[in-house]
């Protein structure tokens, strides 16, 4: 027993001899230890941008405080194959952290790793070790656009959002007109509702393109086509290289004709109005590649002419009117002397008081007016379960204001921060209308429904704001019953821009004062002729459409100064703003 324990103590020791021999000479050390990389990038970058990189270099054992150097590498495929190659290198500090960036390559899928060399510190060695590899999603860079639709030449023009160059004119946006009027021929009704529609809305042209919006990949336009009854997402890639989109997806109305979209905030749904079948449909947004795009969604009703949508900021609600029959007549909603000489002898270039007609009582036919022209109303829509929270007759809402004989079509509409006052332009009315929405109903009674939706008790007219009424035409020679049509305010809900259609200017309005600064050929040098759209772009700056003119104006929200007047194509119409890929416009 005494013995044995001797004989290990002596095993022990010698053990511990040897061993430090190795470990001084180094011997015994060429044994692998192993080294592990870890690396995090970036999940998602954009062409040309940086891709965020960090890691860390962990030994087993520990050794002694050691800056490493560390390759960054990305997945090539070859000719002969895959292939990793270096594209940085950085140095780890003395906890064996690194981090670094380098610029993201071409759209699409890359893997990266990151590797360390075999490497001998201080008589040891330790392997050479890669991290798993990581997958960066690379995104196209985007450029900002304004997309003018010319309405009766069926193109499209692009204006660099920033600098206000006119990137492209007369991109085919209908190149199937062919097949399309094709198939339109070949059913009576439909052909009927074309020619309506050439010679109500169109003023004797078809209307092509009414609305458009670039898919949030850049890479689509959705583009409504009133006189083809159709939206259609067009490939923007095909219509940039080529001059013609190809049509990926296409879907008709119920009815004959569309109009306005509207675009949900996060971009992935599209409202567009079936004009003559009082309803609002929603498609998929999608994009290039995506199954889903053109899907028919849901559907919530509207009054007669479906017209303008737009979303609350956070995509909850949806704002909605129609404007109801504009290409019949029976505008006046009363006849009186005045009246009479507007319609009787205007035209003849006669006096007003020929015949004494100015004289005569008036009468009120609003009903026969309303009749004529169908149910026009402004509502809220709840977005989640597509249902009518609240409906309005404007028309009435004005009178209780005491504004009587107005339209109660609602033209378009510009929501100001905070979404309680909604500010709008009607038919017939040379101003602008401003509405709140949670003021009590004025009288305090239900006085009409919409439908089977009673007046709500909130909701009431609280300004109407006077601008100059310059036309001499009568109402009935108004462009689709509008005496203005096209308002936007700014992101800061200070100014309200207006698109004064029949009276040859656009407004910047002050909200709070109601004052103008008008723009026209006389102030600007430039000819405005029928201003048909506004919106806001970048740099607290307002587009307008000019769509006799064949033009679009920039003009800057703060100073009321033009910044640029652009030549864009035949009667545009709507402007919005959009992004595609940059490469599209090399």
């Amino acid at each position: 027993m005494h013995r044995g324990w001797k004989i290990g103590v002596v095993a022990i020791v010698a053990a511990l001899v040897v061993t430090g021999l190795g470990l001084l000479s180094g011997g015994a050390a060429d044994a692998d230890v192993r080294r592990e990389v870890s690396l995090r990038v970036s999940g998602q970058a954009t062409e040309g941008s940086p891709i965020r990189f960090k890691g860390r270099v962990t030994s087993t054992p520990r050794p002694q405080a050691q800056r490493t150097e560390v390759l960054l590498q990305r997945r090539f495929t070859t000719t002969k194959g895959v292939a990793w190659r270096t594209v940085t290198t950085v140095r780890t500090d003395k906890f064996g952290r690194f981090s670094g960036k380098v610029a993201a390559p071409g759209e699409g899928k890359t893997l990266y790793r990151a590797r360390v060399q075999r490497v001998r510190i201080k008589g040891t060695t330790y392997s050479g070790h890669v991290s798993p590899s990581r997958t960066v999603s690379v995104g196209a860079r985007m450029r900002e656009i304004m997309l003018v639709g010319n309405n009766w030449d069926g193109t499209a023009s692009i204006v660099d959002a920033t600098t206000y160059q006119v990137l492209r004119r007369g991109i085919d946006l209908v190149p199937d007109k062919a097949e399309e009027l094709a198939e339109i021929r070949r059913s009576p009704d439909r052909l009927a509702m074309y020619y309506l529609v050439r010679y109500g809305p169109g003023e004797g042209n078809d209307q092509l393109v009414d609305d458009m919006f670039t898919t949030n990949d850049g890479r689509l336009l959705a583009v409504s086509r009133p006189s083809l009854g159709d939206v259609v997402w067009l490939d923007l890639e095909s219509a940039l290289t080529t001059g013609t989109a190809k049509v990926v997806a296409e879907q008709s109305m119920d009815g004959y004709r569309t109009d306005h979209m509207g675009v949900s905030p996060d971009g992935t749904r599209l409202l567009v109005s079936d004009s003559t079948e009082r309803q609002v449909i929603e498609f998929a947004m999608g994009g290039k590649g995506r199954p889903e795009t053109g899907r028919r969604l849901r559907t919530f009703e509207s009054g007669e002419t479906p017209h303008e949508n737009n979303y609350s900021d956070d995509g909850s609600t949806i704002y909605h009117a129609s404007i109801g029959r504009v290409y019949l007549p029976g505008d006046a909603t009363e006849l009186s002397g005045k009246t009479l000489s507007d319609y009787l002898l205007n035209p003849l270039g006669l006096p007003r008081d020929f015949l004494g007609l100015d004289t005569l009582p008036a009468v009120k036919i609003g009903p026969v007016h309303d009749a004529i022209k169908g149910d026009r109303w402004f509502e809220i829509v709840d977005n989640e379960t597509f249902e009518v929270e609240r409906r309005w007759e404007m028309g009435k809402e004005m009178a209780e204001a005491g504004f009587e004989g107005q339209s109660s079509a609602v033209r378009p509409m510009a929501i100001a921060p905070g979404e309680r006052f909604i500010y709008f332009q009607m038919s017939f009315l040379h101003g602008i209308v401003e509405f709140d929405t949670r003021a009590r109903d004025l009288n305090g009674r239900v006085d009409y429904s919409t439908g089977s939706v009673p007046e709500p008790r909130v909701g009431a007219v609280t300004r109407v704001i006077g601008l100059p009424k310059r036309t001499r035409a009568i109402p009935e020679q108004y462009v689709n019953d509008s005496a203005h049509h096209g308002l936007a305010i700014d992101s800061t809900g200070s100014t309200l821009c207006a698109a004064g259609t029949m009276d040859d200017y656009v407004a910047l309005v002050d909200r709070r004062t109601g004052r103008s600064t008008i723009l026209d050929e006389e102030t600007t040098g430039n000819y405005y002729g029928k201003p048909y759209w506004t919106t806001e772009g970048l740099g607290h700056t307002c587009w307008a459409s000019l769509s006799d003119a064949d033009a679009v104006a920039v003009i800057d929200f703060e100073t009321g100064r033009e910044l640029a007047y652009l030549d864009v194509g035949n009667h545009p119409q709507r402007v919005r703003y959009g992004t595609i890929p940059a490469r599209f416009l090399r």
